[in-house]
């Protein structure tokens, strides 16, 4: 059994509440303590990684028996990438350990696509001040089954977040993700996300209320429209965002993107102020403006559908994103520095999918077809092992019987040798 000094116990209890004394009783102990105050710390540093099952152990020891300990560990191994004990805007651990580097980009920035063919697609995010400063890389890989999944890189050619779809079901087992109140729960980004959706369809108006003003004015009711989530995640895989893009039902029509934190909470809407024109004002929970991007640059004012585009570019729409000015009380994490990248890669995936919706490139398709067409032929061969085992175990004399139903005719090999003579 292991001793617990009853005075370090209290000390613990007064200094660092009932969480280090959980900890306490949750971790292995060492017979001996040497300082009452190094012990606190460690403890308390502890309890922050002790998993919520362990702490429910501690407190209640006669209500949780071994098969739920063991599932709760299966979960929390099965969910190790969890983080719920995050805040839910913040760097990873990779992050802040420097294994995955951090893109920071300016106020103003250019994203383009480089090339595209068979084998993948690839660009570049340039600073708008001219030079063809290239301040980070992004690609997609057709040789991959997640050919969907876009990685950004820095200037170093380093991984740095990636861009991956998944379902909200994945999420949840893989993150304990979990989507939170819904757009209507902010009445001013509601009302202007409403009005600027309406005007994505057919049946849609503008009227002039006074100089220099109009009001967008519905007269159909919008159908809900199908949608796809795209994780944002470090290097190591570990979620930092989540985006929530709206699948195009209509050819050169912007669609909508919506950005939510690792803890399921509304952080940015893109507002579509014109139908025909892929221009996103991003504007956070409170309703202000905090970045806007535009296809192909700032306040050209060009529909979608004029916007030149290049084949050998995979067709992808290129974007400009400029970031307002932060620094108020409660301004969106998204305007620092080492957030930044999280609307430039929303809108990147946004073009990425514009150009190509849902449609598996046709390497990704044949690589799949190679892999069932091997499953398929190591089946095979697993089959005809067991004929050659079958025929080892039982050589061609013992097969005999199997000559009258004709599957085998053995040789009569005492043919070939004389016959002894008798005396």
């Amino acid at each position: 059994r292991v001793s617990i000094n009853p005075c370090i116990v209290l000390r613990m209890i007064l200094c660092r509440g009932s969480v280090a004394f959980v900890a306490l009783l949750g971790v292995p102990l060492q017979h001996q303590l040497v300082d009452a105050s190094v012990a606190a710390d460690g403890a308390a540093s502890a309890a922050d990684a002790i998993p919520s099952w362990r702490v429910d152990a501690a407190m209640h020891p006669t209500e949780v028996t071994v098969r739920s300990l063991k599932e709760g560990e299966r979960k929390m191994s099965k969910r190790g990438k969890a983080q719920s004990n995050l805040q839910p805007i913040g760097s990873s651990v990779g992050q802040d350990r420097q294994r995955c580097p951090v893109v920071r980009l300016p106020a103003t920035l250019l994203m383009l696509a480089d090339q595209s063919d068979w084998t993948g697609q690839s660009g570049s995010w340039e600073g708008g001040g001219g030079g063809n400063t290239k301040l980070a890389h992004w690609g997609q890989n057709y040789f991959s089954q997640a050919w969907q999944t876009l990685y950004v890189k820095d200037q170093d050619g380093n991984l740095a977040v990636k861009a991956v779809i998944r379902s909200q079901s994945d999420l949840g087992e893989l993150y304990g993700w979990v989507p939170g109140p819904g757009i209507k729960e902010y009445p001013k980004v509601s009302s202007m996300a409403a009005k600027s959706r309406s005007t994505i369809y057919h049946g849609y108006r503008i009227v002039n209320v006074q100089p220099n003003e109009v009001e967008v004015r519905s007269t159909i009711t919008k159908n809900k429209s199908s949608e796809v989530l795209v994780a944002f995640t470090d290097c190591e895989s570990q979620l930092l965002f989540v985006a929530r893009l709206e699948v195009p039902t209509e050819k050169n029509r912007p669609a909508a993107i919506t950005i939510l934190d690792r803890a399921g909470g509304f952080v940015a809407e893109g507002i579509i102020d014109d139908p025909s024109v892929a221009r996103y004002q991003f504007v956070d929970p409170a309703g202000y403006l905090i970045a806007v991007a535009e296809t192909p640059a700032l306040h050209n004012n060009i529909s979608m559908k004029a916007v030149p585009r290049d084949s050998t570019k995979g067709d992808i729409l290129p974007y400009a994103l400029h970031f307002e000015t932060g620094g108020y009380t409660n301004a969106s994490r998204l305007l620092d520095l080492e957030y930044r990248w999280v609307l430039a890669l929303a809108v990147q995936a946004r073009a990425v999918m514009d150009a190509r919706p849902m449609e598996a490139p046709t390497l990704s398709e044949a690589i799949t077809a190679f892999y069932w067409s091997l499953c398929m032929l190591g089946f095979i061969l697993f089959l005809c092992m067991f004929g050659v085992i079958f025929r080892l175990v039982y050589p061609p004399e013992h097969l005999a019987p199997l000559g009258k139903l004709g599957v085998y005719r053995p040789q009569n090999y005492a043919s070939i040798v004389s016959q002894p003579q008798n005396a």
